[in-house]
């Protein structure tokens, strides 16, 4: 056993040795990105709603989801990009190592 294989070997016997690094900056600077792609999204999901007259899609997820409208159809796309990216965002949030990191504050 040669490389990684054998550094993982030694360190699952010896737990006190292993050391891994944060990635502080890429991680918050990753964090920062999410955060503006989810308020663009979030922009631009208000727009496309503003814009569409289709009252059965205000009102019924499965209209949205169904339509056939382009505005219905760009509306959901948007949220479920948004989906994702929240779920992204919110499970580094929600993490142990931004939970107990000094620079974390919630905004709104």
């Amino acid at each position: 056993m040669h490389g990684y294989h054998r550094v993982a070997a030694y360190m699952s016997t010896h737990g006190e040795l292993a050391i891994f690094r944060r990635f502080s900056r890429l991680n918050l600077l990753n964090l920062l990105y999410l955060q503006a792609e989810i308020t663009r999204l979030e922009h631009r999901l208000a727009q496309v709603a503003e814009q569409n007259t289709n009252l059965d899609s205000a009102k019924d997820w499965y209209e949205l989801c169904h339509s056939e409208e382009d505005k219905d159809q760009q509306q959901h796309t948007l949220t479920l990009e948004i989906q994702e990216k929240l779920t992204e965002y919110s499970m580094y949030i929600q993490s142990d190592y931004y939970s107990h990191a000094d620079f974390t504050s919630v905004i709104h």
